[in-house]
C-alpha cells in the first residue's frame, strides 16, 4: 500500500470509528432511559424458564429485567440491563456482573455461524468497545421511536389512573 493509500485508509478508519462511537453514545443514553423505567416502574416476575435457564432468580439483582419479549432466545429486559452495563463499563472489557457477562455470551453464540458478525459481541476481541448500538439496532430493532414505545409499554405496568 503506498503512502498516499494508507493515509486515506486510515482517515476512513478514524471516521469509521468516530461514527461507531457516536452510535454506541446515542444508544447507550437510550438504553440507560430505558433501563431506569424498568428499574422504577418494573414487577418482578421471574416466571420464565429462559431466565432460570440463564441463572437470574428472585433474589438476583438485576431480576426485574427478566421481562418482555424474546430475541435470541433472551429476554429484551436483559438486553437492556446488559447493554446499558456494558456501554457504562465498556472499558473493563468483558462485563463483570454475572447476567450481564452471560447475556453477552449467549449473544456470541447466538452468532457463532455468522461470518460477518461472529465477534460482535466477544467484548474483549482487539480491544475493549463499546456495543450498545448493536443491541438497541440489531437485538432490539428500535429504529424508531414507535418500536421502542411498544416494547416499553409491553413491559411495563400501566400507569395509576388508567
Amino acid at each position: 500500500m503506498a503512502k498516499k493509500e494508507n493515509e486515506a485508509f486510515l482517515k476512513a478508519y478514524d471516521a469509521h470509528f468516530g461514527l461507531e462511537f457516536s452510535r454506541a453514545a446515542l444508544s447507550g443514553s437510550i438504553l440507560q432511559i430505558a433501563y431506569m423505567g424498568i428499574k422504577r416502574f418494573g414487577q418482578l416476575t421471574i416466571s420464565s424458564a429462559r431466565c432460570q435457564e440463564l441463572n437470574v432468580k428472585a433474589s438476583t439483582p438485576g431480576s426485574v429485567f427478566c421481562v418482555g419479549r424474546l430475541v435470541r432466545n433472551i429476554p429484551i429486559g436483559l438486553l437492556i440491563y446488559a447493554g446499558r452495563i456494558q456501554y457504562n463499563h465498556w472499558e473493563e472489557g468483558e462485563p463483570s456482573n454475572l447476567i450481564a457477562r452471560q447475556v453477552f455470551r449467549e449473544l456470541a453464540i447466538s452468532y457463532s455461524d455468522d461470518q460477518d458478525f461472529d465477534l460482535g459481541y466477544v467484548l474483549d476481541y482487539l480491544a475493549p468497545r463499546p456495543v450498545s448500538h448493536y443491541i438497541v439496532n440489531l437485538e432490539l430493532g428500535w429504529r424508531s421511536y414507535q418500536t421502542y414505545l411498544e416494547d416499553m409499554i409491553s413491559i411495563l405496568p400501566p400507569a395509576s389512573g388508567q
